[in-house]
């Protein structure tokens, strides 16, 4: 399998940490983001969305970061990241969802607008949108610490897929302030995905 990386992507990170847990044979192929690399016509030709990550496994691709990692995971066989048990897996989905539609939109825009705007666009970030990520955040983060609150791990008593999915931005937190620190469950849960060598080895080059 041939994955396309672009390095210090969030979610770049979630399949980078879940290609470590489960010790995949993949060969990587990182990315620059000034560099072009992801609108190359033969990239394209891969991804038409020209974005990474991306998977290449004998001419199969496949793309969207928690579809990677959900093919990556059924690849190895089952295990707990992704368990074959249609209600944990369910469980488990249902979270990756709402992520994606979210939790993970509200986190991505708070860090968006406090530096990452600047910093790639050369544009101050609008305090009203930075507002509005940070109402949508307080709306959804009680959700998850009320879930955090009563397990390890999002999904249960052990690390899944959900978790290195919701957890992609965390390299990038303290840095944008984003105020998980009101929310007692939530950052003890940031915490203990450090203590995690797969978690650990896929941190941003900051």
């Amino acid at each position: 399998m041939k994955l396309y990386i672009l390095r210090n992507s969030p979610n770049c990170r979630k399949v980078l940490a879940t290609a470590n847990y489960l010790n995949a044979d993949v060969e990587y192929v990182y990315f620059e983001l000034d560099k072009g690399q992801t609108q190359t016509p033969e990239f394209l030709a891969i991804n038409p969305n020209g974005k990474t990550p991306t998977l290449e496994d004998n001419g199969f691709v496949v793309w969207e970061s928690n579809a990677v990692i959900q093919y990556l995971s059924d690849k190895q066989g089952d295990n707990n990241l992704y368990p074959q048990d249609i209600k944990q897996r369910t469980n488990i989905n249902r979270w990756l969802f709402w992520e994606a539609n979210n939790y993970g939109p509200a986190v991505g825009d708070i860090l968006w607008e406090s530096f990452a705007k600047e910093m790639f666009m050369g544009e101050p970030g609008s305090p009203e949108a930075l507002h509005d990520a940070l109402s949508r955040f307080h709306q959804q983060a009680p959700i998850l610490d009320k879930q955090l609150s009563q397990t390890d791990y999002v999904a249960g008593d052990e690390v899944s897929l959900a978790d290195f999915a919701l957890a992609c931005h965390a390299g990038f937190i303290s840095m944008a302030q984003v105020p998980v620190e009101e929310y007692p469950a939530l950052a003890a849960w940031y915490q203990r995905l450090n203590t995690l060598p797969a978690w650990k080895e896929s941190a941003p080059l900051l």
